[in-house]
Protein backbone atom coordinates (compact mmCIF):
# COMPACT_ATOMS: atom_id res chain seq x y z
CA UNK A 1 0.00 0.00 0.00
CA UNK A 2 0.69 3.58 -0.22
CA UNK A 3 2.95 5.97 2.18
CA UNK A 4 -0.32 7.90 2.89
CA UNK A 5 -1.98 5.35 4.16
CA UNK A 6 0.10 4.45 6.87
CA UNK A 7 -0.79 6.19 10.60
CA UNK A 8 0.60 6.85 13.70
CA UNK A 9 0.70 4.25 15.98
CA UNK A 10 -0.06 1.93 12.91
CA UNK A 11 1.13 -1.11 14.32
CA UNK A 12 2.23 -0.19 17.83
CA UNK A 13 2.35 -3.53 20.14
CA UNK A 14 1.73 -5.92 17.19
CA UNK A 15 3.63 -9.17 17.12
CA UNK A 16 5.33 -8.94 13.49
CA UNK A 17 8.56 -10.49 13.06
CA UNK A 18 9.06 -9.10 9.33
CA UNK A 19 7.77 -5.85 7.67
CA UNK A 20 8.04 -4.60 3.86
CA UNK A 21 7.42 -0.93 3.60
CA UNK A 22 7.27 1.33 0.30
CA UNK A 23 10.37 3.66 -0.69
CA UNK A 24 9.52 7.05 0.18
CA UNK A 25 7.91 5.99 3.71
CA UNK A 26 6.74 8.31 6.04
CA UNK A 27 7.17 6.87 9.47
CA UNK A 28 5.35 8.23 12.01
CA UNK A 29 5.08 8.41 15.65
CA UNK A 30 5.06 5.47 17.51
CA UNK A 31 4.56 3.35 14.53
CA UNK A 32 6.39 0.10 15.61
CA UNK A 33 6.69 1.47 19.52
CA UNK A 34 6.32 -1.89 21.29
CA UNK A 35 6.71 -4.41 18.58
CA UNK A 36 9.16 -6.56 20.47
CA UNK A 37 9.18 -9.09 18.34
CA UNK A 38 10.24 -7.14 15.25
CA UNK A 39 13.44 -8.01 13.85
CA UNK A 40 13.63 -7.36 10.13
CA UNK A 41 12.57 -4.57 8.52
CA UNK A 42 13.46 -2.78 4.77
CA UNK A 43 11.82 0.49 2.81
CA UNK A 44 11.10 -0.44 -0.79
CA UNK A 45 12.34 -3.25 -3.12
CA UNK A 46 14.68 -5.98 -3.10
CA UNK A 47 15.65 -9.04 -0.56
CA UNK A 48 15.01 -8.72 3.23
CA UNK A 49 18.13 -8.30 4.78
CA UNK A 50 19.38 -10.47 7.73
CA UNK A 51 17.21 -11.09 10.82
CA UNK A 52 17.80 -8.82 13.21
CA UNK A 53 18.71 -5.94 10.38
CA UNK A 54 16.15 -2.72 9.37
CA UNK A 55 17.12 -1.27 6.29
CA UNK A 56 15.56 2.20 6.64
CA UNK A 57 17.68 3.79 4.06
CA UNK A 58 13.88 4.36 2.01
CA UNK A 59 12.72 6.34 4.61
CA UNK A 60 12.20 9.53 3.92
CA UNK A 61 10.56 10.52 7.80
CA UNK A 62 10.85 9.30 11.14
CA UNK A 63 8.57 10.32 13.75
CA UNK A 64 9.02 10.30 17.43
CA UNK A 65 9.59 7.07 19.24
CA UNK A 66 9.13 5.27 16.00
CA UNK A 67 10.92 1.90 17.06
CA UNK A 68 10.91 2.31 20.48
CA UNK A 69 11.61 -1.31 22.28
CA UNK A 70 11.76 -3.35 19.07
CA UNK A 71 13.96 -5.64 18.41
CA UNK A 72 16.56 -4.47 15.55
CA UNK A 73 19.98 -5.67 16.02
CA UNK A 74 21.66 -3.71 13.21
CA UNK A 75 20.38 -0.57 11.76
CA UNK A 76 20.98 1.37 8.35
CA UNK A 77 19.76 4.83 8.63
CA UNK A 78 19.81 7.30 5.41
CA UNK A 79 22.22 10.04 6.46
CA UNK A 80 20.07 13.48 5.96
CA UNK A 81 16.94 12.27 7.79
CA UNK A 82 16.70 13.50 11.16
CA UNK A 83 16.72 10.95 13.98
CA UNK A 84 13.68 11.55 15.89
CA UNK A 85 12.92 11.62 19.60
CA UNK A 86 13.26 8.53 21.58
CA UNK A 87 13.67 6.43 18.13
CA UNK A 88 15.76 3.63 19.58
CA UNK A 89 15.27 4.25 23.13
CA UNK A 90 14.83 1.32 25.40
CA UNK A 91 15.91 -1.06 22.07
CA UNK A 92 18.16 -3.49 23.71
CA UNK A 93 19.30 -5.83 21.54
CA UNK A 94 20.46 -2.86 18.76
CA UNK A 95 23.95 -2.80 18.87
CA UNK A 96 24.90 -1.91 15.34
CA UNK A 97 24.30 0.69 13.04
CA UNK A 98 25.59 3.11 10.44
CA UNK A 99 24.36 6.21 8.16
CA UNK A 100 24.65 5.53 4.35
CA UNK A 101 26.12 3.33 2.45
CA UNK A 102 29.03 2.38 4.38
CA UNK A 103 29.32 -0.83 5.79
CA UNK A 104 28.44 -2.27 9.16
CA UNK A 105 30.54 -2.06 11.75
CA UNK A 106 30.00 -5.00 14.20
CA UNK A 107 28.83 -3.42 17.50
CA UNK A 108 29.73 0.10 16.55
CA UNK A 109 26.89 2.70 16.32
CA UNK A 110 28.76 4.80 14.16
CA UNK A 111 26.95 8.10 13.84
CA UNK A 112 30.02 9.79 11.83
CA UNK A 113 27.90 9.75 8.43
CA UNK A 114 25.07 11.55 9.57
CA UNK A 115 24.58 14.73 7.49
CA UNK A 116 21.29 16.22 9.77
CA UNK A 117 22.33 18.84 11.85
CA UNK A 118 19.71 17.86 14.32
CA UNK A 119 19.27 14.36 17.14
CA UNK A 120 16.02 14.28 18.72
CA UNK A 121 15.70 13.95 22.66
CA UNK A 122 16.60 10.77 24.14
CA UNK A 123 16.84 9.51 20.77
CA UNK A 124 18.92 6.05 22.19
CA UNK A 125 17.93 6.49 25.46
CA UNK A 126 18.63 2.56 27.74
CA UNK A 127 19.07 1.30 24.43
CA UNK A 128 21.92 -1.84 24.07
CA UNK A 129 24.59 0.31 22.84
CA UNK A 130 28.06 -0.70 23.19
CA UNK A 131 30.35 1.61 21.15
CA UNK A 132 29.72 4.94 19.24
CA UNK A 133 31.14 7.34 17.05
CA UNK A 134 29.87 10.74 16.30
CA UNK A 135 30.32 13.52 14.30
CA UNK A 136 32.44 16.33 15.96
CA UNK A 137 29.92 18.74 13.98
CA UNK A 138 26.38 17.77 15.36
CA UNK A 139 25.32 18.08 19.23
CA UNK A 140 24.71 15.37 21.08
CA UNK A 141 20.96 15.50 21.72
CA UNK A 142 19.50 15.99 25.31
CA UNK A 143 19.34 12.52 27.16
CA UNK A 144 20.44 10.59 24.16
CA UNK A 145 22.43 7.78 25.52
CA UNK A 146 20.65 8.15 28.96
CA UNK A 147 21.09 4.69 30.89
CA UNK A 148 23.05 3.34 28.21
CA UNK A 149 25.25 1.05 30.71
CA UNK A 150 26.61 -1.06 27.92
CA UNK A 151 28.08 1.68 26.64
CA UNK A 152 31.72 1.55 26.75
CA UNK A 153 33.99 3.86 24.29
CA UNK A 154 33.04 7.27 22.69
CA UNK A 155 34.38 9.20 19.74
CA UNK A 156 33.76 12.30 18.15
CA UNK A 157 35.28 12.22 14.58
CA UNK A 158 36.23 14.86 12.22
CA UNK A 159 36.70 17.68 13.86
CA UNK A 160 39.46 19.35 16.29
CA UNK A 161 36.72 20.46 18.62
CA UNK A 162 33.94 18.37 20.71
CA UNK A 163 30.30 19.97 20.32
CA UNK A 164 27.74 21.32 22.79
CA UNK A 165 27.40 17.84 25.12
CA UNK A 166 23.16 18.15 25.60
CA UNK A 167 22.27 18.02 29.36
CA UNK A 168 22.57 14.68 30.88
CA UNK A 169 23.06 13.34 27.40
CA UNK A 170 25.48 10.43 28.22
CA UNK A 171 23.61 9.95 32.46
CA UNK A 172 24.17 6.68 33.42
CA UNK A 173 26.87 5.26 31.33
CA UNK A 174 29.58 3.80 32.48
CA UNK A 175 32.78 5.60 34.58
CA UNK A 176 35.03 3.28 32.87
CA UNK A 177 34.56 4.06 29.58
CA UNK A 178 36.83 5.39 27.33
CA UNK A 179 36.41 8.83 25.95
CA UNK A 180 38.29 9.31 22.25
CA UNK A 181 38.48 13.58 21.99
CA UNK A 182 38.87 14.91 18.30
CA UNK A 183 41.97 16.58 17.24
CA UNK A 184 41.63 14.65 13.36
CA UNK A 185 39.60 11.71 12.16
CA UNK A 186 42.14 9.27 12.31
CA UNK A 187 44.02 10.85 15.55
CA UNK A 188 42.58 10.90 19.24
CA UNK A 189 43.40 12.10 22.60
CA UNK A 190 42.44 9.26 24.73
CA UNK A 191 40.81 10.02 28.17
CA UNK A 192 38.07 8.59 30.63
CA UNK A 193 34.53 9.63 31.08
CA UNK A 194 35.36 10.67 34.07
CA UNK A 195 32.33 11.10 35.79
CA UNK A 196 28.87 9.27 34.93
CA UNK A 197 27.12 12.30 33.48
CA UNK A 198 28.86 13.95 30.54
CA UNK A 199 26.34 17.31 30.52
CA UNK A 200 27.30 20.58 29.57
CA UNK A 201 29.19 21.33 32.53
CA UNK A 202 31.39 18.75 33.07
CA UNK A 203 32.41 17.34 29.44
CA UNK A 204 35.60 19.27 29.43
CA UNK A 205 36.97 17.66 32.42
CA UNK A 206 36.07 14.22 30.84
CA UNK A 207 37.93 14.98 28.02
CA UNK A 208 41.00 15.60 29.64
CA UNK A 209 43.21 17.83 31.16
CA UNK A 210 42.51 21.91 30.53
CA UNK A 211 43.95 24.40 32.29
CA UNK A 212 41.03 26.75 33.90
CA UNK A 213 42.65 29.14 35.29
CA UNK A 214 45.26 31.42 33.94
CA UNK A 215 48.82 32.70 35.86
CA UNK A 216 47.40 36.62 36.91
CA UNK A 217 49.54 39.73 36.05
CA UNK A 218 52.10 40.72 39.19
CA UNK A 219 54.16 43.73 39.57
CA UNK A 220 57.22 43.03 42.35
CA UNK A 221 60.10 45.58 42.90
CA UNK A 222 63.40 43.94 41.90
CA UNK A 223 64.74 41.56 44.07
CA UNK A 224 61.26 40.47 45.76
CA UNK A 225 59.52 37.00 44.60
CA UNK A 226 56.90 37.06 42.54
CA UNK A 227 53.95 33.74 42.50
CA UNK A 228 52.59 32.80 39.19
CA UNK A 229 50.24 29.85 39.54
CA UNK A 230 47.52 28.33 37.15
CA UNK A 231 44.84 25.62 38.29
CA UNK A 232 43.83 22.44 36.27
CA UNK A 233 41.17 20.28 35.89
CA UNK A 234 42.43 16.86 35.04
CA UNK A 235 45.60 15.22 34.58
CA UNK A 236 48.27 14.70 34.08
CA UNK A 237 49.39 17.82 31.95
CA UNK A 238 52.77 18.42 30.53
CA UNK A 239 53.15 22.03 31.01
CA UNK A 240 56.58 24.13 30.44
CA UNK A 241 57.28 27.97 32.51
CA UNK A 242 58.74 30.13 29.93
CA UNK A 243 60.22 33.87 30.45
CA UNK A 244 60.47 36.87 28.38
CA UNK A 245 61.95 40.42 28.22
CA UNK A 246 60.57 41.84 25.47
CA UNK A 247 56.87 40.07 25.26
CA UNK A 248 57.48 38.38 22.23
CA UNK A 249 60.40 36.36 22.09
CA UNK A 250 60.18 33.38 24.80
CA UNK A 251 62.69 30.87 26.26
CA UNK A 252 61.94 27.76 28.63
CA UNK A 253 62.74 28.51 31.97
CA UNK A 254 65.30 25.07 33.08
CA UNK A 255 63.68 24.45 36.68
CA UNK A 256 60.10 25.10 34.40
CA UNK A 257 58.99 21.74 33.17
CA UNK A 258 56.54 19.07 34.70
CA UNK A 259 53.43 17.54 35.07
CA UNK A 260 50.55 19.25 36.66
CA UNK A 261 47.14 17.48 38.60
CA UNK A 262 45.28 20.11 40.43
CA UNK A 263 47.78 23.04 40.13
CA UNK A 264 51.10 24.73 40.24
CA UNK A 265 53.06 27.73 40.46
CA UNK A 266 56.14 29.05 39.90
CA UNK A 267 58.75 31.62 41.93
CA UNK A 268 60.26 34.36 40.11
Amino acid sequence: SGAASLKERAFGGCGMERVRLPAGVQILDYMFSGCTNLETLVCGGGEFPDKGTFDLSGAVLFGDWAFEACGAEKVRLPAGVQISDGMFQSCASLKTLVCGNGAFSENVIDLSGYTNDLFGWGAFYGSGVKEVRLSAYVPPSEFMFYDCAELKTLAFIGGRVAPIIGEHAFGGVSDSGTLYYPRDAADYTKGTFGAPDLSNWDFIKASGPEVVSQPSAQTETEGEVAIFQFDVNGSPLVYQWQQSVDGTSWTNLSDGAGYAGVATDMLF
